[in-house]
């Protein structure tokens, strides 16, 4: 008879310090199990008798049920921190994600209300990716949710052994499963929406009709459709891939007249720079020189969605002109996007060499300018 070797299962403490190596941005605020085992230890270890010669001390630690209520309560406090501070986490995470999602709808909906938008166009593309990363994002937080709620319930289930209580059911219905983050009502709804909306787009550019339901630097992805704003921004945008700079000129003199207003100046900055970084992976290089000579492109500014900029798009799609722009303009190399990525990752994706140590020397001039700064 053939004897099948079934690994040992893995202690739950480890399974937690794996998820917290896999995850790191939420390894700080996964709930302490192991300082909650040890502190149990302590506690249990604590003596409840004094030595033989003190009378009056070993009267009043004779008490077992008196050293029980006072190690409850030390175990008990530092558990309601651990509880605050992982539901303190979920509640930021949450936001966040409620504020991606209402982004991404809106940029749904202006794709939705543009004819003949291409599938493989790079709107199209950076929606259904920046879907696919939101519910990544927000499996991320449902596994976070999963494993604390597991530990605070085994950690219950430890004291009760140590102490020969019965807590961990009470505590558990009153204190822990009444937090908003051991609500699963709200990241279902989050996933079903993310959901639905990637089968939609999915469905879409297949040409099958679907119904639809209806920070500094940051620039939205574009204007609606049927506004003079989203109109002229929809030429703009086809003017500069096309590389036909005579029109190009003359389109954005009309547009810089029309915005003769401090607050248009504003306005038409933020349009300018939109349409740079979305021409940056195929238009010419003299077409968005055009624009960046306009003095209303900000080399600073990402993408709402994908939260990418200039150097991110550069190292991307190979365009060396715009990554030296960028570095010029001293555009920050470690700016990360919405997939955890700095340009370095790009250009070392993409075997980019001299994009590769263009990049490895502005990050290291400027922690060089940084520290000479700080050392003054």
């Amino acid at each position: 008879m053939i004897q099948t070797h079934i690994p040992p299962r893995r202690k739950f403490g480890k399974q937690i310090q794996k998820r917290q190596l896999e995850v790191p941005e939420y390894a700080a605020s996964f709930v302490n199990y192991k300082a909650l085992k040890k502190l149990i230890k302590k506690l249990s270890a604590t003596p409840t008798l004094a030595a033989q010669n003190d009378s009056r001390q070993l009267a009043i630690l004779a008490d077992s049920q008196a050293a029980l209520q006072a190690n409850k309560a030390t175990f008990f406090f530092q558990l309601e921190r651990e509880l605050d501070r992982v539901n303190a986490f979920y509640l930021q995470k949450e936001a966040e994600l409620k504020i991606r999602l209402r982004t991404l709808l809106d940029k749904k909906k202006f794709i939705q209300s543009r004819q003949g938008v291409s599938r493989r166009s790079s709107k199209f593309t950076t929606l259904e990716e920046g879907f696919q990363q939101f519910a990544s994002d927000l499996n991320k937080l449902q596994q976070f949710v999963e494993i604390n709620g597991t530990a605070f319930s085994k950690i219950l289930k430890k004291w009760d052994k140590t102490s020969k209580s019965k807590t961990k059911e009470l505590y558990l219905s009153r204190a822990v499963e009444v937090q908003p983050f051991f609500n699963a009502t709200v990241i279902s709804e989050l996933s079903d929406q993310a959901t639905t909306n990637l089968q939609e787009l999915g469905a879409w550019s297949d040409g099958i009709h679907v119904t639809f339901q209806t920070s500094g630097h940051v620039v939205t992805t574009q204007h609606f459709m049927g506004t003079d704003e989203g109109d002229a921004d929809s030429l703009l945008l086809e003017t500069v891939i096309a590389g036909n700079l005579e029109s190009l000129r003359d389109l954005l003199a009309k547009m810089q007249s029309a915005s003769a207003a401090p607050e248009g100046d504003l306005s038409l900055m933020e349009r300018v720079t939109r349409t740079f970084l979305a021409a940056i992976h195929e238009a010419p290089r003299n077409a968005l020189k055009v624009l960046l000579d306009t003095g209303l492109v900000d080399l600073h500014s990402y993408d709402d969605i994908n939260e990418r900029n200039c150097l991110h798009q550069a190292a991307i799609y190979g365009r060396q002109h715009v990554l030296e722009w960028g570095l010029e303009a001293n555009v920050s190399v470690d700016r990360i996007d919405v997939y955890g990525r700095v340009p370095l990752h790009y250009a070392s994706l993409h075997g980019r060499q001299d994009m590769l140590s263009a990049l490895l020397t502005a990050r290291r001039l400027w922690t060089l300018s940084t520290t000479t700064i700080l050392h003054r």
